[in-house]
């Protein structure tokens, strides 16, 4: 069960990450923003579409419903998918971290 929730909670953070930094959905994220306008919170000044907060809540409905609710094997494949991705982008900025700071350290000592 801890298992699941882990890889439902990389899922969910995968897609949020898929959805507000990724180039190419850029237009359909401006589009679904376009056809809501009953989202727009005026108290806020923002859409719901550009709050990664409330999305995520928003998000975790519908993936909680299929990924617990209704399992089957292509949303638990989907789902697991996501978190190896978001696994991996994890361990490359933890890589580039140790890599820049190991550059760091090679440069600080060459100008000694």
């Amino acid at each position: 069960m801890m298992l699941d929730l882990f890889v439902f909670a990389l899922a969910i953070d995968a897609l949020l990450y898929l959805f507000f930094f990724s180039g190419p959905l850029y237009p359909v994220r401006a589009r679904l923003a376009a056809w809501t306008p009953f989202l727009f919170s005026k108290s806020s000044q923002t859409h719901l579409f550009d709050c990664p907060y409330c999305l995520g809540f928003w998000f975790s409905i519908p993936l909680f419903t299929f990924y617990f609710l209704f399992p089957s094997v292509p949303v638990i494949i989907f789902m697991r998918f996501l978190a190896v991705y978001r696994l991996a982008s994890f361990l490359h900025l933890f890589w580039r971290l140790l890599s820049d700071h190991g550059l760091n350290l090679i440069l600080y000592r060459t100008r000694k």
